[in-house]
């Protein structure tokens, strides 16, 4: 589970944005609003994130975030 917290600290790896055909990859999260976070459920005193609203999350670059593949923590 990922909670709002983690991904206030999270960083992105692996983007592949593009702007006019230059590559500029997104790096962190920019704007991450309360609404994705599930209001039952929470993880030691934490809101859990809700899989399907993550496409509500904007990165550093003001584009939408979107999951690829599995979640990967950092150092796992």
């Amino acid at each position: 589970m990922i909670t709002l917290q983690d991904l206030k600290n999270a960083s992105i790896l692996g983007c592949t944005h593009t702007i006019a055909g230059i590559p500029t990859p997104c790096t962190k999260l920019a704007s991450i609003p309360e609404s994705i976070a599930s209001t039952l459920l929470e993880v030691n005193g934490q809101k859990v994130v809700l899989a399907e609203c993550i496409n509500q999350v904007l990165t550093d670059k003001s584009s939408l975030l979107l999951l690829v593949g599995n979640l990967k923590l950092k150092g796992s």
